[in-house]
C-alpha cells in the first residue's frame, strides 16, 4: 500500500513492480518509520535494510503468491523471476599475518612445555594454520582423506556432513606432513 496505494489485489501485482520495491527499499527508510509510527526520535539511529532483509521479504512475498495460486485466487506468480539482490558477505574472523601466526605458535609452545597435556592441541594448531582447514573439516578428517605419500588430502563430504563451501583438494605443505 506504502508503494503501490492504488493496488488492491495480488493479481495487480507485477513483476516490475516487486523489483522497483526491492530498490526503492534499499535506499529508504520510510518503511521503518511507518512501521514506528510517529514516535518522536525513535528514526535517528534507524539504518538502510540489508539486501539479505529485502531478499527475506521477496520470499515471504513469494510464498504468499504460491499459496494464492494454490487456491486459485492469482493465475500467475509476479516473484517468480524476480532476482535476488547481491548480498556482500562480510569476513568477520580475522587472518592472521604471518607474525602473528609465529606468536600464537610461541605462546602455545610455551603453553605445551608448561602442561604436556596441551602438546597434542599445539600440533593441532599448527595443522590448521598450515592447512587453512575449517575446525568442521579437521574434525571429519579421515585416514582415508589422506595420502602420507603423496601429501595430497581430500576434503570430501561424509555420510552426515558435508563441507561448507565444496569438496575439494590440496597438496601438504613439510610442516602438515610432519605433524
Amino acid at each position: 500500500k506504502m508503494y503501490y496505494p492504488l493496488i488492491k489485489y495480488l493479481s495487480q501485482l507485477s513483476r516490475e513492480q516487486i523489483e522497483s520495491y526491492q530498490k526503492q527499499r534499499l535506499i529508504s527508510l520510510d518503511l521503518k518509520v511507518r512501521a514506528d509510527g510517529e514516535k518522536p526520535g525513535v528514526h535517528r539511529n534507524k539504518k538502510l535494510p540489508l539486501p539479505q532483509t529485502i531478499n527475506y521479504e521477496v520470499n515471504v512475498l513469494r510464498t504468499a503468491f504460491i499459496w494464492a495460486q494454490d487456491r486459485e485466487l492469482i493465475s500467475e506468480i509476479p516473484t517468480r523471476k524476480v532476482k535476488k539482490l547481491k548480498v556482500r558477505h562480510r569476513n568477520n574472523g580475522k587472518i592472521l599475518s604471518p607474525d602473528e601466526c609465529k606468536l600464537f605458535l610461541k605462546t602455545a609452545s610455551d603453553i605445551a612445555k608448561r602442561d604436556k597435556r596441551m602438546a597434542i592441541l599445539l600440533k593441532v594448531f599448527k595443522f590448521i594454520l598450515n592447512t587453512g582447514l575449517r575446525s568442521g573439516e579437521l574434525c571429519n578428517l579421515t585416514w582415508d582423506d589422506v595420502d602420507l605419500k603423496t601429501g595430497l588430502i581430500n576434503i570430501q563430504g561424509k555420510k552426515d556432513w558435508v563441507p561448507k563451501t565444496y569438496a575439494r583438494s590440496f597438496f601438504l605443505n613439510e610442516t602438515s606432513l610432519k605433524v
